[in-house]
């Protein structure tokens, strides 16, 4: 399986994790779906008047880690 998508990690030092099954990153992947959703439930309103407040902020991709194989440096 080689379907990993290059990208610079936000947080270096989870850069070198263990591989995990498919069923484990889906159920992970939807915990973080349901953290995420209670959190902008009860944040959303202070987020976006913070990323309102900076205009800089509403510039930024969604995903600043993520990165196309042209912009990787080497």
């Amino acid at each position: 399986m080689n379907d990993q998508i290059n990208f610079v990690s936000p947080f270096p030092q989870f850069s070198k994790t263990r591989p995990i099954s498919d069923e484990a990153a889906f159920e992970i992947h939807e915990y973080l779906k349901l953290v995420t959703s209670e959190f902008m439930l009860r944040y959303r309103v202070q987020v976006n008047r913070y990323v309102d407040a900076d205009a800089r902020l509403a510039e930024t991709s969604d995903v600043p880690w993520v990165v196309e194989d042209d912009d990787l440096p080497f």
